[in-house]
């Protein structure tokens, strides 16, 4: 589809900066054929915008994302 992209939400529970696995993860996708916005941020960021209702978070995100890999000891946000 021209003219769209990729959201990629990445929620991490790293001492690192949400900055640093950013530049991480993009090195993964230098060579990519498409748009793509890395979403980085920490579970507590993550359970900030949902309680204050981001339409970003409470509806796209987690109302018509779809989830594509979770660890096991974590629980959906949504």
């Amino acid at each position: 589809m021209r003219g769209s992209d990729l959201d990629l939400p990445v929620v991490h529970d790293s001492p690192e900066t949400d900055r640093q696995v950013r530049r991480q993860l993009e090195k993964l996708f230098l060579h990519r054929r498409f748009g793509l916005d890395l979403i980085v941020r920490t579970p507590a960021e993550v359970a900030r915008n949902m309680a204050d209702g981001n339409p970003f978070y409470t509806e796209h995100i987690f109302g018509r994302g779809v989830i594509l890999y979770q660890r096991e000891d974590v629980q959906p946000t949504g």
